[in-house]
């Protein structure tokens, strides 16, 4: 079903689904999804969208600054990425050697490397282990500060997680988390080595995570915001 509310001024999907209560989303063009129980009136749809407007305009805002961010970093020769939250410019040389270097000097990422080689990947392998020697140094300071004591670490690449911990007290981490900001990585440690202690979201877990971690929220919500922009 598509209606018109020009208030908005774009085009409203709405589907019809067996559920209680009404759920809008922000797609990735911008458009306004609303999922709505079955045999919910035009006229109750349009109330709550308009109690919805302040909200449909700031996610729709903070989707444009998401996905420019994303834009704005691309892997290439030349070109600029993230590394703990602070922008570096790929420099990329070919040698006749057989090893692949990469060092980071400031605000440069240096990646040398043999002509057929796949310095993209190369790339990637590097970050993932950069990723796991700050993720380790973390959960070694903080298992010290909260008292906690988790299992295995392991470094992997997710679409939709940005951590986990598991039943055997197992924590992941994706490895992308590296390109944020080293306080935001540092929620991401503290948020999952808090479910060793509480497995769900209960409010007794944000009270443990808020004990170690007063100003968590801030920290939170910039992994929300931008976290889709934290790729290449």
């Amino acid at each position: 079903m598509q209606i018109r509310n020009d208030d908005f001024h774009d085009s409203v999907r709405v589907e019809f689904r067996k559920r209680k209560t009404m759920l809008i989303r922000i797609e990735n063009n911008g458009d306004v999804l609303v999922l709505a129980p079955m045999g919910m009136n035009d006229s109750t749809l349009f109330e709550l969208l308009e109690r919805k407007r302040d909200w449909i305009r700031r996610e729709r805002l903070m989707l444009a600054k998401r996905q420019k961010l994303s834009s704005a970093y691309k892997l290439e020769d030349g070109g600029v990425v993230l590394f703990l939250g602070k922008p570096c410019q790929i420099c990329l040389t070919h040698h006749e050697r057989k090893q692949c270097e990469i060092e980071r000097k400031g605000s440069k990422i240096n990646v040398s490397v043999p002509q057929e080689c796949d310095w993209k990947q190369v790339v990637r392998t590097w970050y993932r282990e950069q990723a796991r020697g700050i993720l380790t140094d973390a959960v070694d300071r903080y298992s010290t500060i909260m008292n906690v004591h988790p299992g295995r670490i392991s470094i992997r690449e997710q679409k939709t997680r940005w951590g986990s911990c598991s039943s055997k007290k197992n924590l992941n981490f994706n490895w992308k988390i590296v390109m944020a900001p080293l306080p935001v990585l540092e929620y991401l440690v503290v948020h999952e080595m808090c479910h060793l202690v509480h497995p769900d979201h209960s409010p007794r877990f944000w009270s443990e995570v808020r004990r170690f971690m007063p100003d968590y929220q801030s920290r939170r919500d910039w992994l929300k915001r931008y976290g889709t922009g934290l790729t290449f």
